[in-house]
């Protein structure tokens, strides 16, 4: 790597080039792609530096970082670019010549003071001496390995190109899952609770949270979770029959039939319901009006009983009196 030998202006001829590339492929089949790249990669004296698949079966993706020599690096890409459709392609260039030059000649410099430390040392008589010169030539030795670790580097990065490959296949946009959001009232919200966690141990349903609280003794629960799209109406039915519904939003999709269902078997539908007892001051208004209700059928009742009375002993004082003239 290092040339002991060679003059800077030598160096300055021989450029050290870092070339990196990325390409972006949309293909059909993305297991036979992964097999392509990795025998592209083998032909032109690469390897595979590393793989990662995502996305599942529903938005298959992979990315895939290769090493090739660097007069292969071209024709490389070429090859790549037959494999799909090119949706990217970015390159880079890097000059690091002046890094190397640099590293060359701190390391030309350190290798001297290594071997004229080496002869110092041989000629050592004593231990105070020997002592001073061995940790000398610990510290450079550790500066000259620290720097080869420096050159090894830049010259691992010259010597193979890095190409970044990312590959998916195409797939139709999937439109934004169906939502809910339900506020209900109940006396029991405890046992609707326990309901609804029962209704969650089916496979469409999963419970994500639960938040539940008091406050001057009214009760309130909240329930985040997601459910499969086919059984959304389905469970947005069940929870509406759990007390009264204050308030409910609802959000839906429009589905094409041609629509892939692999879709539907993912938790991906979100309701949030909320439960809640009545409001105490709202208890107290009621109350409060049944008693003045009360109050007033009560007078009226007792109005209409005297009213009766006085009517019936009118009456047997206006008979008395035509008794009386007769």
């Amino acid at each position: 790597i290092v040339d002991n030998e060679g003059t800077a202006g030598v160096e300055m001829y021989d450029r050290k080039i870092i070339y990196t590339a990325s390409i972006t492929l949309e293909v059909s089949d993305i297991e036979a792609t992964i097999n392509a790249i990795s025998s592209i990669t083998s032909n032109h004296g690469g390897f595979v530096e590393n793989l990662t698949t995502h996305g599942g079966k529903i938005f298959p993706q992979a990315n895939i970082t290769i090493r090739v020599p660097q007069k292969n690096y071209e024709s490389t890409i070429a090859s790549l670019k037959t494999l799909g459709i090119v949706e990217s392609h970015n390159a880079s260039i890097e000059d690091v010549s002046s890094q190397v030059i640099d590293i060359n000649a701190r390391l030309k410099s350190l290798y001297s003071q290594e071997t004229s430390l080496r002869n110092l040392l041989a000629d050592a008589e004593g231990i105070s001496d020997i002592l001073s010169i061995e940790s000398e030539l610990t510290r450079v030795r550790s500066e000259i390995e620290k720097l080869e670790g420096q050159m090894q580097f830049l010259q691992g990065k010259i010597d193979m190109s890095s190409i970044y490959i990312s590959i998916f296949t195409p797939h139709d946009p999937i439109p934004d899952p169906p939502s809910a959001f339900l506020r209900i009232q109940s006396t029991k919200v405890s046992k609707r609770l326990d309901e609804i966690k029962s209704y969650s141990e089916s496979d469409h349903v999963i419970i994500d949270r639960i938040v539940s609280s008091s406050n001057d003794g009214r009760e309130t629960s909240t329930i985040s979770m997601r459910v499969h799209q086919p059984l959304f109406a389905s469970t947005l039915d069940f929870l509406e029959g759990q007390g009264k519904i204050l308030s409910k939003e609802v959000s839906e999709e429009i589905r094409r039939e041609s629509e892939s269902t692999e879709w539907d078997q993912i938790h991906n539908s979100p309701i949030t319901v909320t439960l809640t007892t009545p409001d105490k001051n709202s208890i107290g208004v009621l109350t409060i009006i049944g008693i003045s209700f009360g109050a007033i059928i009560t007078g009226i009742l007792i109005w209409l009983a005297f009213y009766k009375t006085y009517q019936a002993g009118r009456n047997r004082a206006d008979r008395f009196i035509q008794d009386q003239s007769l």
